[in-house]
């Protein structure tokens, strides 16, 4: 089972949206913070979360802000500990998060003012949801 949630990342500097769908290829590189889905009565379904996101961001564009915002499923269960890993917080899990990517008038925004231009988070397609693991508090 996933939930879907709202996470924001900072604004990657020299990245310009072209929309407020639009997820930066650096989001799969940030360290995220959590974000708590409003209080709907019932969880977050994943259209849902893509249209607070649109809103979220819609409001960011219009109004000059350090943060994006990005809808993403979260694994319910936290992946297993690494045996023998050494623990430096017990209140801190890692979970499975995939970004969601929309099919429909998203973009990557535009990276060529970006520092980092020519690396390959600038020039890489990627069409499709992103995998990764992230670390959150949970306490």
């Amino acid at each position: 089972m996933v939930r879907y949630q709202v996470l924001s990342i900072w604004w990657p500097e020299g990245w310009e949206p072209s929309g407020p769908a639009d997820v930066p290829n650096c989001a799969w590189e940030t360290e995220f913070d959590r974000i708590e889905p409003p209080r709907l009565g019932k969880p977050l379904s994943r259209d849902e979360a893509l249209a607070l996101v649109r809103a979220l961001n819609r409001q960011v564009i219009d109004h000059a802000a350090d943060r994006w915002y990005v809808a993403a499923a979260i694994d319910e269960e936290p992946l297993p500990r690494q045996p023998g890993a050494i623990l430096t917080d017990d209140r801190v899990e890692r979970y499975r998060v995939h970004i969601l990517i929309p099919q429909d008038a998203s973009a990557r925004g535009d990276c060529s003012h970006c520092p980092a231009h020519e690396l390959d988070c600038a020039t890489a397609d990627r069409g499709s949801d992103l995998t990764l693991e992230v670390s959150f508090r949970t306490g």
